[in-house]
């Protein structure tokens, strides 16, 4: 049997088991009665399963008082628990032993970014159908719905698309993208069919917007999301809600020109400076030396040593930068 997940290349004693449903709770009270002091934290919940029996692992999403010392502090914490350990970015993983049997288990600590938090409980209330289905339609109206903030997807001048940040504030983005608050609130939004009629229910769906093509040539809107949500591959309920959303024929019943919505939650002024944004970013990279000027005067393809290169001329102009690179090209 092929051996999935973070720690397949670890010795077998160092692997967990899947986590039973029937333990999960149990298991979360063992793992936040600890954290409690150093740190505010959510647990997604899994009271409605499917007819899953068993989950892979145990997300515990955190805002530590010392962001700096987290990873540290969760060490110490689980000492005596601690088989394994992976990090991956904001990630802090480990296996664990004794924590209420003898089983290994894995626990995924994951660091909101500052200011986030609340956004980030609700973000992942429901796994990961909310996160790939609203995602999929945020994108259709040129928005992104990432796990820390709302965004705008503006397309510069020079046909460049930036993400500018709209708002950490969950509601807030619902209300951008007209969805209903109440079936969030209700805990209605488990199942494929429950998430896919919230979507379609909103005046803004329009289901010419949700096959427009992405910016990526070749790809729609869901077929670029589809093939970015990795967890999509084992979760029928995500697919299933594509399933239904794919087929629908629906014209939207409200016509955002101008980025009106935005401007009644979020204020005129701060829309204003949003859209300056974009073109503002592309000056601003004008100025600076690009990877395609690393690949030219350095002769290498992309790759790990452009990015190299690139940090090595950090905070410098371009002309010095450039001046810097061809040092470097003389010298070798």
């Amino acid at each position: 049997m092929k051996i999935k997940g973070a720690f397949k290349n670890f010795p077998p004693d160092q692997r967990p088991i899947r986590i039973p449903v029937s333990i999960y709770n149990e298991l979360s009270e063992c793992v936040t009665s600890r954290l409690e002091k150093r740190f505010s934290f959510f647990v997604p919940s899994i009271k409605k399963t499917n007819g899953r029996e068993d989950t892979g692992d145990l997300d515990v999403f955190l805002d530590p008082v010392n962001r700096q010392t987290w990873r540290d502090d969760l060490r110490l914490i689980f000492a005596e628990n601690i088989v394994a350990q992976l990090s991956n970015g904001p990630q802090q993983m480990f296996v664990m032993e004794g924590l209420i049997d003898d089983k290994k288990y894995m626990i995924d600590f994951i660091l909101a970014e500052e200011g986030s938090f609340d956004y980030r409980k609700k973000y992942s209330k429901f796994g990961t159908i909310i996160p790939a289905v609203v995602g999929s339609f945020a994108r259709s109206l040129l928005y992104k719905f990432d796990q820390n903030k709302f965004s705008l997807r503006l397309i510069s001048k020079k046909g460049n698309f930036h993400n500018i940040p709209l708002t950490r504030d969950f509601d807030t983005a619902l209300k951008i993208l007209m969805l209903d608050p109440r079936p969030f609130y209700e805990d209605r939004l488990y199942s494929a069919e429950e998430v896919a009629a919230w979507i379609i229910a909103s005046p803004r769906f329009d289901s010419t917007e949700w096959h427009r093509p992405h910016s990526s040539k070749g790809q729609t809107i869901t077929t670029k999301n589809k093939k970015s949500h990795r967890a999509l591959k084992i979760k029928p309920d995500v697919q299933r809600a594509y399933d239904i959303i794919d087929v629908v024929s629906k014209t939207a019943t409200w016509d955002n020109a101008g980025h009106k919505i935005e401007r009644e939650l979020l204020g005129d002024s701060f829309i204003d400076e949003v859209v300056k944004t974009a073109d503002e970013i592309e000056k601003k990279n004008d100025t600076l030396v690009s990877g395609k000027d690393v690949m030219e005067i350095l002769g290498i393809p992309s790759g790990p040593e452009v990015g190299i290169a690139l940090r090595s001329v950090a905070g410098l102009s371009r002309e010095d930068g450039l001046k810097k690179l061809k040092n470097y090209q003389n010298c070798h």
